[in-house]
């Protein structure tokens, strides 16, 4: 009799077994989707740092300010030792300037978007640094991407800085740093990159939420 309810035990595990493992595997991805979509936004509080990896996180920012106003998002990227600062400013038309780079991202000329920004409000903006790029997305569109790598057209000065990988996010305050502080933005949240965010940045990378570029 033992011998012979042995088949039965190997049948009736078996499908046991697989579906806890279905069970699992699928509770694991709808809590990956919900952790990577369901991202409650934080209000700004200048001078407050935020933690971030930029090999597997963005930055997204909610602003109402209007082109013309001359407000500002400005960011600091901050890494072991030091710091480095990123803005938009809205002026007519909004313009995107990097600290320390000369030529075209000089803090005084600013690069223009390569899209036309809505004139409308509230606007979600979102800012990476995937290896040696910068880009930038305006209501899921992007609009800007710059090369601050070493080989880059009329942008050395910007490699000795930038390639230093980002530990921690600042809003700039309105103290100290230029007296340039962050005006425009309201709301912020930190979130996954997804895999078209980083296009061919660079070799893909393993990150807790896959296998992305950096």
């Amino acid at each position: 009799k033992f011998e012979s309810s042995k088949p039965f035990l190997r049948s009736s595990v078996k499908p046991r077994l697989l579906c806890s493992m279905i069970e699992f595997w699928t509770t694991f991805w709808v809590m990956a989707i919900v952790s990577t979509t369901d991202i409650d936004w934080q209000p700004v509080e200048l001078e407050a740092t935020i933690p971030f990896d930029e090999a597997w996180q963005a930055l997204e920012i909610q602003t109402d300010s209007s082109r013309g106003s001359r407000d500002r998002i400005r960011v600091l990227f901050n890494y072991d030792g030091g710091t480095r600062s990123a803005a938009i400013i809205f002026e007519e038309p909004p313009k995107f300037v990097l600290g320390y780079c000369f030529g075209s991202v000089r803090q005084d000329e600013g690069l223009p978007f390569s899209s036309p920004i809505p004139n409308e409000n509230p606007l979600i903006w979102k800012i990476a640094k995937i290896g040696m790029l910068i880009r930038v997305w305006c209501k899921g569109v992007q609009v800007l991407e710059l090369d601050v790598g070493p080989d880059s057209d009329n942008r050395k000065s910007c490699a000795p800085k930038w390639k230093r990988p980002t530990t921690e996010l600042m809003f700039a305050p309105v103290e100290g740093y230029n007296d340039t502080p962050d005006t425009a933005s309201d709301m912020y949240r930190v979130v996954p990159l997804e895999v078209e965010d980083n296009g061919d940045a660079g070799t893909p990378k393993k990150s807790k939420w896959g296998v992305i570029r950096g």
